[in-house]
Order: C-alpha cells, then sequence, then structure tokens
C-alpha cells in the first residue's frame, strides 16, 4: 500500500470520529493507515507495535531454513537477521518487537528520521515505502526540520546517514522479507512525505496535509548547503575569488556530519552545530488561500500525466476499488465509497510560488 491509502485511511477515520482531529496526535492518525515497516513514537503506538510484531514474527518464522541459506549467498546480513529470531524464539527473554527495532527497551521512542517507513507492497503503489515525518504545530505556520532538510526523495542509506542509526534500515528489511532480499532496498530512493498539522489545538482553525517533499525541495540539497557556506565566508569577510575550493570541500558534508558532537582537546564540553530548516513563508501550505481551515489535503507535484484520471487509476491500484469522477460545476470531486460510507474529496491544483504546479486532493473535515 501507498500513500494515497494513507490518505484516504486518515480521511476515513476523521470521518468516523471529527475529534480525532484536534485529540489525537499525529502519530495516532497515520497508524490509522495500520502496515509500517519501521514506528518511531512507539511508546504511543505499544499496543500497535505489539500485533504486528506478532504477524512478524509468524512470518519470520514460516521462512524455510533452506530459503535463509539462499538468501545468505546474496544478502548475509538479512539472513543472520532472520536466522537470530528463529534461534531465539524459545528463549524466556525473546520478544519480537526488540528484535524488530534492535533495541532492548523498544518502547521507548527513538527521535531520529522518519516517524514512520510505510511498508513495502508488491504492487507498484505510488509512494510504496515512503518515508513519513511528522510536522506538528499550535500555531499557524509548520514546525521546523530539526534532524533532517526536507527532500522530495531519500533511501534508506541516506536516512541511516542522517540519524546515525541503522534502526530503519534493520527494521524496514526485517518487516518487508522477501522484498527487501532485493538488491536496491536500501538504496534505492523513496518518496519522502510530511504530515504536516497547524492550529492542533483548535476545533475551528485546524488544518491537516500530507504533503510530498517537492512543497519544501525547491533547491536540491546540495546547493542549499553550498549557499549556506557561502553566505557564511561573506560574512566572515573571505574575498568571494578565495571561497570556491573551501565550498567545494565543505559540500562534500553530510548533514550528520555537520550535527555531530565534536571532541576538542582540552574542553570540558562537546560542541555540535545544530542545522534547523524552518518553512519559508511561500512554502507554507496552510497559508495559501486554496486550504481553507478545516480541511486534510494531500498535495503531490504535479507531473505531466498527473490528473485526476490518474489518481483515480492509482487509487484503484492501491486497493481503493469504488473511486470515480464527478463534476459539480467548475469543481471536480473524487467519490470513494466503502462499506456504504462515502467520501467526497476535491480535486484542484494549486501553484507553489517557487516550485510550480501541485495537484491537491482536499476533505471537508466534518464537524
Amino acid at each position: 500500500m501507498g500513500v494515497l491509502k494513507l490518505f484516504v485511511s486518515v480521511a476515513y477515520a476523521v470521518h468516523a470520529r471529527p475529534s480525532l482531529v484536534t485529540r489525537s496526535s499525529l502519530d495516532e492518525l497515520a497508524a490509522t493507515y495500520v502496515k509500517f515497516g519501521y514506528v518511531g513514537d512507539r511508546k504511543t503506538l505499544v499496543k500497535f507495535i505489539r500485533n504486528w510484531a506478532k504477524e512478524l514474527q509468524n512470518r519470520v518464522l514460516n521462512v524455510s531454513d533452506q530459503e535463509i541459506d539462499r538468501l545468505a549467498e546474496t544478502n548475509a546480513d538479512l539472513a543472520n537477521k532472520l536466522r537470530t529470531i528463529k534461534r531465539k524464539k524459545d528463549s524466556k527473554q525473546f520478544e519480537m518487537a526488540a528484535e524488530w527495532f534492535a533495541q532492548p527497551k523498544w518502547e521507548t521512542g527513538s527521535g531520529i528520521f522518519p516517524d514512520f517507513l510505510l511498508a513495502a507492497d508488491s504492487q507498484p503503489t505510488f509512494g510504496n515505502g515512503a518515508l513519513l515525518e511528522l510536522k506538528d504545530s499550535k500555531g499557524d505556520a509548520v514546525a521546523s526540520f530539526n534532524s533532517t532538510i526536507p527532500t522530495r526523495r531519500k533511501s534508506l542509506l541516506e536516512a541511516k546517514r542522517i540519524s546515525g542509526s541503522t534502526m530503519v534500515p534493520h527494521a524496514g528489511q526485517l518487516f518487508d522479507y522477501p522484498l527487501s532480499a532485493a538488491s536496491d532496498y536500501l538504496s534505492r530512493q523513496r518518496a519522502c512525505f510530511y504530515f504536516v498539522r497547524t492550529r492542533s489545538n483548535d476545533n475551528q482553525r485546524v488544518r491537516l496535509a500530507l504533503v510530498e517533499g517537492s512543497f519544501y525541495e525547491t533547491l536540491p540539497k546540495e546547493q542549499l548547503l553550498e549557499q549556506i557556506w557561502k553566505q557564511i565566508l561573506d560574512e566572515s569577510g573571505m574575498p568571494p575569488s578565495e571561497q570556491p575550493p573551501i565550498i567545494e570541500f565543505l559540500g562534500h558534508l553530510e548533514q550528520g556530519d555537520i550535527a555531530q558532537s565534536r571532541e576538542i582537546e582540552r574542553a570540558s564540553i562537546r560542541p555540535r552545530l545544530r542545522l534547523v530548516a524552518e518553512v519559508h513563508g511561500d512554502a507554507n501550505l496552510h497559508a495559501y488561500p486554496e486550504i481553507p481551515e478545516r480541511t486534510f489535503n494531500l498535495i503531490l507535484k504535479r507531473e505531466l500525466d498527473y490528473d485526476e484520471r490518474w489518481l483515480v487509476q492509482e487509487m484503484q491500484r492501491d486497493g481503493i476499488a469504488d473511486a470515480r469522477i464527478v463534476q459539480r460545476g467548475s469543481e471536480q470531486f473524487i467519490v470513494l465509497k466503502s462499506n456504504s460510507v462515502e467520501l467526497r474529496i476535491r480535486y484542484l491544483v494549486i501553484t507553489h510560488k517557487r516550485n510550480g504546479e501541485h495537484i491537491v486532493l482536499q476533505y471537508v473535515l466534518p464537524r
């Protein structure tokens, strides 16, 4: 399942219980999607994790030793993870959730990027296996990005470098097996989505959005970092003619390299630089007039063949069978129906002030 299924799952959840919009955490709202390869806030979602850990354990224990031996020829690391679980399963101390997240005290939240990893699917659904980060705010501004610069795509290897932790790729490989046996599982570029809420405590002015990273990445990350270094060197007084080789060297630094704590001889502190990204007003989607209060929006970069027909096609591929296009005057809607419950979702296109056209699916939150 992919991002469209995530959007529709949350929409149905808040349709059934409108109070969830402000009374639930974003983690709890996202969990209505159900199937994740990794979950960051495990303290909030303990019951959710236990249920899926049991399902994962059953799947792993059903993998034959012969299959693991064959896997070892191409992916020894993943084969060893499966063998370890099968070997430990009868131990009194065995707990599948701890193995899933490679953390004995798994109930604690990790606080690393991303907050969720959508489970992989054999169907080529849109946003299959996407990275999901949550951004919650009591005001009108989108919460800052403290752990990573937002981008449209990242791989699990990039997520590992950013966080300095192997937890996300480890959890994803276990949960997504056998799909995770693919040679490019860790290196492939995945969609990055951000689950954004503003005015989180205000029932009248709350806004929700599931937004593609393209809304924030209007410059490639490498160019962005180069411009940061250039401005710093300008402010230091360094002549522009002397800057290029230094900027070139600094440009090779990963975000994790910049932010790590430093051991300084004779220093009694370990200083570190913190790279925080604040959302520019032009990229605050909730400030756009097309995104009114009390709406839940899915926002995607508009590509050549992305339109309402493409969306219906992708929804059907994602298991949302009853989806149809309806015209009402000058407005278009995609109407969904499941178990006699009907949702009407508006389709529109907005123009990002710095990054072109974006598709919007907009669900008006019930009161």
